[in-house]
């Protein structure tokens, strides 16, 4: 459990130091009370200890994030995102090779059985949970995804009560890597799929294209715009998504001048808005993502954005099909708003 931001370390062990130890809450007697309010180790997020013990066994960026479906520019996001934790560095980087630091050697030798031990007692615990029910966790990508998962899910319950489905929100870039890690076991995605190991149903859902742009953009003042005007606008980059999907969303054989990074649906619009760079989005967007900042361009004649649904190729989920019924049911409902 997270302590309040106002609730410093240094205050929280003057308090429990002035406490009588019999006041204590038992849970607390004996325990190092400074560990408890260290806020650095607390927040740390399991993808960087994941990235970290994996690039300190391979020293090889390609390899850790061939390892962890992840790109090598979002494993060294999350190793520099875990050194800003801790205040020091953990690998020493070269042109030419990786290595571990002192700090970094230290923090392997402690963590390393540590974490294999919890993550061997949180997959037992999973596999116990999976034996006694119906268990499914679905990524959703997406406000008119999310609605179309809570609708089906409403109607699988009803038919199974004794399932466990959870819906929980994913980023593009980390989807298929969530999907291939089983911290999620189906994802909506947008075509083309070209991750190895991930089975797809085929189009479900089809919408127009939009351009996204600021308000105070020149192209704003037009009411549509077509893929030739495209070639010419600077788009948003989205590290971590491969460059197939990223030439077939943007129609655009290469990017022009790529803009910043964008990670997920709502960096984009703060990048967008300040005029930073422009993306191509499905027409959900002007249901689900309007913004006075933002002015939304059809444009006329690219082909159609189509979804899907996605798992792994060789550990198909439970209640599986009956989603694919469900969802197969409803998506033309949310085809025809488009």
């Amino acid at each position: 459990m997270k302590s309040s931001s106002l609730f410093t370390a240094q205050a929280g062990r003057r308090l429990l130091r002035n406490r009588p130890t019999n006041s204590l809450p038992r849970a607390l007697v004996g325990i190092n009370t400074g560990f408890l309010y260290d806020r650095a180790v607390q927040l740390v997020d399991t993808g960087e200890l994941e990235a970290f013990l994996a690039l300190a066994e391979e020293l090889h960026f390609g390899r850790t994030a061939q390892h962890l479906g992840l790109s090598p520019q979002r494993i060294s996001q999350l190793i520099q995102a875990l050194e800003r934790r801790l205040g020091g560095r953990l690998f020493d980087r070269t042109s030419r090779r990786v290595t571990l630091s002192d700090l970094g050697r230290q923090l392997h030798a402690e963590v390393s059985s540590h974490y294999d031990g919890v993550r061997a007692a949180l997959l037992h615990a999973r596999e116990t949970a999976r034996a006694s029910a119906d268990v499914l966790r679905i990524g959703a990508m997406s406000a008119v995804w999310m609605r179309l998962f809570l609708q089906a899910v409403d109607r699988l319950e009803h038919r199974n009560p004794a399932a466990h489905i959870d819906i929980r929100e994913v980023a593009p870039p980390d989807a298929c890597a969530l999907l291939l890690r089983r911290e999620v076991d189906v994802i909506n995605i947008s075509f083309p799929v070209t991750e190895p190991g991930i089975a797809t149903t085929r189009p479900l859902l089809r919408e127009g294209r939009v351009l996204a742009v600021a308000a105070t953009n020149a192209l704003s003042a037009r009411t549509e715009i077509g893929l030739k005007d495209l070639a010419s606008v600077r788009m948003l980059s989205v590290p971590g998504m491969p460059e197939a999907w990223i030439r077939d969303r943007t129609q655009t054989s290469s990017p022009h001048s790529p803009g910043p990074a964008a990670r997920s649906v709502h960096e984009a619009l703060a990048l967008i808005s300040a005029d930073t760079g422009a993306f191509v989005f499905g027409a959900q967007m002007l249901d689900h993502y309007r913004s006075p900042d933002i002015t939304y361009l059809p444009i006329t004649d690219a082909p159609p954005l189509e979804w899907g649904l996605a798992w792994r190729e060789n550990d198909p989920p439970p209640l599986l099909q009956p989603l694919l019924k469900t969802v197969t049911s409803l998506a033309p409902i949310l085809s025809q708003r488009r």
